[in-house]
């Protein structure tokens, strides 16, 4: 009994040892990418700005494959990097919350994507701030929109104001979820063939 614990011991010893080595990268990375330079304040600089599945990928710690890809970057050196789905949670519970957030909006974009999405996708550096650069009276009206319905279910919405959010989701899907993300079958009636086709900007993978 004794001997068969060993080798159980050395395996369990060797998994952490690995695990741990990973996570030194992950913060050797990071600090060297931000402003902060250590570990704790460093990691509250990022923003998580997309996310994928596509099977043999690569996480900035060295782990591979990895399938879930998340797109992270940094409001003060405006540095990318791509991490998995384990060491995104390295990042504090609100990367993981708006990640989970992401998933959830892509399986029902009729409903809110809640405040922690809505103002890391039009933050400073979010994808839809950018999308409005120029077009201040845009983004401020579209942002008014959004403050007002981020807690108001699809039942209590008006046919052109439940249009108006798919629209937003549909965006904020292709920009941070997957670029080939398509609208479930039961919204697309709502768009005309016009607003149907239009595609917006591939991703762009950090190098």
């Amino acid at each position: 009994e004794g001997s068969a614990t060993k080798p159980r011991s050395r395996m369990q010893h060797g998994a952490e040892a690995r695990v741990s080595k990973k996570f030194r990268t992950l913060v050797e990375k990071v600090v060297e990418r931000s402003e902060a330079s250590e570990w704790s304040e460093a990691a509250k600089e990022w923003d998580i700005t997309a996310q994928w599945e596509e099977p043999g990928g690569k996480c900035i710690c060295g782990h591979h494959p990895i399938r879930h890809h998340n797109r992270i970057k940094n409001r003060e050196t405006r540095e990318e990097l791509v991490v998995g789905s384990e060491c995104i949670k390295h990042f504090g519970p609100e990367l993981e919350r708006i990640r989970q957030a992401l998933q959830k909006l892509s399986k029902n974009p009729d409903r809110s994507g809640g405040q922690e999405l809505y103002n890391s996708a039009y933050g400073t550096h979010g994808c839809l701030h950018d999308f409005f650069q120029g077009d201040d009276v845009g983004l401020k009206k579209e942002l008014k929109f959004v403050s007002e319905n981020v807690t108001r279910p699809p039942s209590k919405m008006s046919k052109a104001q439940l249009r108006w959010r798919l629209l937003i989701h549909r965006r904020l899907l292709r920009f941070m979820f997957s670029p080939d993300w398509q609208m479930p079958e039961k919204f697309r009636d709502t768009f005309t063939q016009q607003q149907q086709s239009y595609v917006y900007p591939p991703r762009c993978q950090p190098a």
